[in-house]
């Protein structure tokens, strides 16, 4: 997958050698391989080409598919619930096999907490579930952020 800047003196498109933006570091400097001029670029200046972002139907986590060199619908396999997915370049076309939705952080470590609160009595436990229940959530929020690629299958 192609990430590319356009250079600042002659406009044309350079070819980054990495996978993805997020990859970049912050300032980085490039020479254009057309007019030879080295300018300071950002990573907001930097743009991923045949990148698509979909929300798999069964398990509502993001993921991307790289489509560099390749065609419109496609079949794939989410990277977290592994369901048989066909994608168009905007949307979720059919589902061919549902996958089993990963479980909830949150729901795991509220029963841990639970557990942990049971020690001290009906009110620990109480409070374990609901401290639980706030570790979870944030543990949960953060792993989310993480966009994993999904699997194309022929």
């Amino acid at each position: 997958m192609p990430v590319i800047v356009l250079c600042k003196n002659c406009e044309r498109k350079i070819i980054l050698r990495v996978k993805r933006v997020k990859d970049l570091p912050f300032v980085y400097t490039i020479t254009c391989p057309y007019c030879e001029m080295t300018e300071i670029y950002y990573k907001k200046d930097a743009k991923e080409q045949d990148i698509y972002r979909y929300t798999c139907p069964i398990c509502n986590r993001r993921f991307y598919i790289d489509m560099y060199k390749k065609k419109f619908p496609v079949k794939v396999e989410c990277p977290y619930c592994k369901s048989v997915l066909i994608l168009n370049n905007r949307e979720v076309l059919h589902i061919i096999k549902r996958g089993k939705p990963p479980e909830s952080l949150m729901i795991v470590t509220t029963a841990i907490g639970a557990i942990l609160g049971l020690s001290r009595g009906l009110s620990g436990a109480i409070g374990g579930g609901i401290l639980g229940a706030f570790i979870g959530a944030i543990l949960e929020s953060i792993i989310n952020q993480e966009e994993l690629e999904g699997k194309i299958l022929d």
